[in-house]
């Protein structure tokens, strides 16, 4: 742990409301400012095919054959759109916020390995970052994956308190991660040394 990590939890706590309020706010004046770009309306190529397949899930009529990309973000927005409605918008929105998860674990990962205000720093940079901002609002697995991979980095940096249970939440996110975005498994082999 680094030196200066030891800020009451209310602290930390307040600090990622912070950096997670800064995320949404830039996500969503970003996405309000974007909606009439004629592509949100209507999702072209990769995103096309992510908005087909989820609407297709959330109607219940889901291919029964392999699908041609992971899983996991079809189903993700396919509960969107059951929720919602197919509205591509609407999935947008709700994406955006989602995203905004990833800054908070930036905050919580460089506050942990390098101490609070490096994490303060890196988490309001992440929340504000054009590109982070920009792909937090395409329908596309990125964003989501993103978020799922800082969780499994936050959830291996903090193993080291002994907690074993630890382990097995970064397997599963791990897993998760790869019916997301399956070129996570490069890493395996990487994560498998660490373990042993």
């Amino acid at each position: 742990m680094a030196q200066g990590t030891h800020w009451p939890k209310r602290r930390w706590a307040l600090m990622g409301g912070v950096v997670f309020a800064l995320g949404v706010t830039v996500r969503l004046v970003f996405l309000l400012e974007a909606r009439h770009n004629p592509l949100y309306q209507c999702p072209t190529i990769d995103e096309r095919t992510h908005h087909e397949i989820a609407k297709a899930i959330a109607e219940g009529t889901a291919p029964s054959t392999a699908y041609l990309r992971a899983p996991a973000y079809l189903y993700f927005l396919g509960g969107i759109y059951k929720v919602t409605g197919p509205d591509s918008l609407m999935a947008r929105y709700v994406q955006a916020v989602v995203a905004s998860l990833a800054p908070v674990l930036v905050f919580l990962i460089g506050g942990r390995l390098f101490g609070p205000w490096v994490g303060v720093l890196s988490g309001v940079l992440s929340a504000v970052f054009w590109t982070f901002v920009f792909f937090s609002t395409e329908l596309l697995d990125v964003s989501v994956a993103c978020v799922l991979y800082l969780l499994l980095a936050y959830v291996l940096v903090t193993v080291a308190d002994g907690r074993w249970w630890k382990w097995l939440l970064g397997g599963g996110l791990l897993g998760l991660g790869a019916i997301t975005r399956p070129n996570v498994l490069v890493y395996a082999p990487v994560l498998a040394v660490v373990v042993v």
